[in-house]
């Protein structure tokens, strides 16, 4: 590192070493020299795509999820169909607790033609971090439902076929069933069919994923 820092002292314009930098801070873990040098590398070539991604993988790590965010849209605003970065963004609102910009940039991602099992997936994610956040106070019958979206959710991510997502996807599948209705609760609250609680207040019933409410119930209903 010392070494490289010398020679681009002598020869900054050099972009081999800029980069040889970058990945040599990238190796040490030393997330804000990694920021600082993708700057650097950016201000000579603005199109580097990997250099973005660096850097903010870099503020995840410092978890400063705000700067991770710009950092992945200065990225699409070189690369604009880049789905990667618009599902980056998607998980980092969710970390968020930004919901519904977390499900847009979701929906983005798809049309840029992301992997749609990674964008059920992180849209599980969602809703798992939803019902997590509202039943701090104890679980309900609508935590219950809004997990029944996540359930929903990570088995269609699971039966994707996409190898990155479908092991992690199963393993949330096995971990939201106990989280799921039993029919005693269904029995209990036959007319409900949507979450009412307020903070549930940002899901509209006319979305896609809502039916895995209705599709669960009705093995009670049978």
């Amino acid at each position: 590192i010392a070494r490289l820092v010398d020679e681009i002292a002598a020869n900054p314009n050099d972009m081999q070493k800029q980069l040889d930098l970058l990945r040599a801070y990238e190796d040490q873990s030393l997330n804000a020299e990694i920021i600082a040098q993708a700057d650097a590398v950016i201000a000579l070539d603005p199109s580097r795509v990997d250099v973005y991604r660096s850097k903010a993988k870099a503020y995840d790590n410092l978890n400063q999820l705000d700067n991770s965010i710009a950092t992945y849209e200065a990225l699409l605003a070189v690369d604009s169909q880049n789905a990667d970065a618009m599902l980056r963004i998607a998980d980092n609102q969710r970390l968020l607790n930004r919901y519904t910009s977390a499900r847009s940039w979701i929906n983005r991602a798809r049309s840029a033609g992301g992997s749609q099992g990674e964008a059920d997936y992180i849209l599980g994610l969602t809703y798992e971090s939803a019902g997590d956040a509202c039943s701090a106070g104890g679980l309900e019958y609508d935590d219950k439902l809004v997990y029944t979206i996540a359930l929903g959710l990570f088995e269609k991510a699971a039966a994707s076929g996409d190898y990155n997502i479908v092991g992690k996807a199963s393993s949330r599948v096995d971990y939201m069933k106990q989280f799921a209705p039993a029919k005693s609760d269904w029995f209990l609250n036959q007319s409900k069919t949507m979450p009412a609680k307020d903070c549930y207040g940002w899901i509209n019933a006319s979305w896609s994923e809502t039916k895995y409410i209705g599709t669960f119930l009705s093995q009670f209903a049978e």
